[in-house]
């Protein structure tokens, strides 16, 4: 008998005596009822989101009911918006939580969502006693457009489980569909076999669709950049989406002015996070009167002609992808999606200098390898860029990422039918 996973379980308990940690919350109101249950651990929405497309047409070919798992019990109502005949159920992953859930929830399968691959890997939390009790009930383990971040372990009891359990985390998983080359080297010198893992590319290339119809807020600002974008003489129109933090959005503006300065048509929408925080809306509205160009913020607009203006600053929230479609150039702040604005095929530039431990980083690092972003490092780089004429990305770059989603589920069934 193994005395690894009893050990470490002993020792965890200790330490939860002391730090008891998030309790178990589960949510079963819609759920349909079920005899087996596929558990899907995904840390954050976005790995959810990557699945969107393989859960229902995997579940409507098994039947089993759908029991969604995070470590963060704030994400309950976006899951379960996402997928209302599911339950869901978060913890820190303390034995007696996951038995209970066992109970509940009779385990014929577990996918886990991108990450982690090997135990302990940054950014999230995932115990290996969601492992142990996927193999005594004797389910298949899966985990699905596997990444590794590779980072150690925060917490000093999560280092302890990877050395002990790391090897065996492992060996406990079935089937592996990492998304590149490089993840699945590191994975199989790590211990795991051959014939377990397959490369697949992102999953979330299968999601990329543009906006319908025009933004539920901004429609005037939009319709009006749409009919300048189709203009053949027109000056470029610039979005630039998710740019938050000041050096960025100087940056930004630098570049801009220097294209302004030979195109005074040149329009720029910049689009910032967190618009209902005053602080950084004033803070902008401070960086955009030190260029002195024409400006005006959506919730501020008076009705005054869209191309009066140099800049127009987008403060609303959920209308950033339908503004995507009027952009000549886009323009996509650090750590954020990328794949957005690559439904409409535009040509996309970021500056470079990315966290690995963001969930945007996987798909930042396949984009920008492919090919189907262009990194620039400094102001007059992007202005040239932003200077010369639009090339979209061609069809078939983009088709050649997409798929991942249809092979996953072809193997998944053929090696649940090998397994009845």
């Amino acid at each position: 008998m193994d005395f690894r996973y009893p050990t470490f379980r002993a020792l965890s308990a200790v330490s939860e005596l002391r730090s008891p940690g998030n309790a178990l919350c589960i949510h079963k109101e819609g759920a349909r009822p079920a005899n087996n249950w596929l558990w899907v651990y995904c840390t954050s929405f976005g790995e959810l989101q990557a699945l969107s497309h393989l859960i229902p047409r995997y579940l409507s070919d098994r039947g089993y009911g759908l029991l969604l798992l995070s470590n963060h019990p704030h994400y309950a109502e976006s899951y379960l918006q996402k997928f209302p005949d599911a339950a869901f159920a978060s913890c820190d992953g303390q034995h007696p939580c996951v038995q209970t859930l066992a109970r509940a929830f009779p385990i014929a399968e577990l996918w886990i969502g991108e990450v982690p691959c090997m135990l302990g890997d940054a950014p999230c939390r995932f115990p290996y006693s969601y492992l142990h009790a996927a193999k005594k009930a004797g389910a298949r383990v899966s985990v699905i457009n596997g990444w590794l971040y590779g980072e150690r372990p925060v917490a000093r009891l999560d280092l302890l489980e990877q050395r002990m359990l790391g090897r065996a985390y492992v060996n406990a998983i079935d089937l592996c569909f990492a998304q590149t080359d490089g993840v699945a080297q590191t994975l199989l010198g790590a211990g795991m076999s051959e014939d377990r893992l397959h490369v697949t590319g992102s999953l979330k290339f299968d999601q990329m669709a543009p906006a319908h119809g025009a933004p539920p807020k901004s429609g005037a600002w939009w319709e009006a950049l749409r009919s300048k974008s189709r203009a053949p003489d027109g000056g470029p129109t610039i979005v630039a989406g998710c740019v938050t933090e000041p050096e960025e959005q100087r940056f930004v503006l630098d570049a801009f002015s220097k294209v302004r300065a030979n195109r005074p048509d040149a329009q720029l929408v910049m689009v910032p996070r967190h618009p209902e925080k005053p602080d950084r809306m004033q803070a902008l509205e401070c960086l955009l009167g030190e260029y002195q160009l024409p400006f005006a913020f959506r919730t501020k607009w008076q009705q005054t002609p869209v191309e009066n203006f140099a800049v127009l600053v987008l403060d609303t929230i959920g209308e950033l992808k339908h503004f995507y479609e009027v952009g000549d150039f886009v323009y996509v702040g650090k750590d954020h999606n990328v794949l957005e604005p690559l439904a409409y095929a535009k040509p996309v530039h970021v500056s470079g200098s990315w966290q690995r431990r963001y969930p945007s980083y996987p798909i930042y690092t396949q984009c920008l390898d492919g090919g189907l972003i262009a990194s620039v490092t400094n102001s007059d780089a992007l202005a040239d860029a932003w200077s010369g004429i639009p090339e979209p990305v061609r069809a078939d770059q983009l088709d050649g990422q997409r798929g991942a989603t249809a092979y996953v589920l072809e193997r998944l069934l053929n090696d649940a039918g090998k397994a009845a």
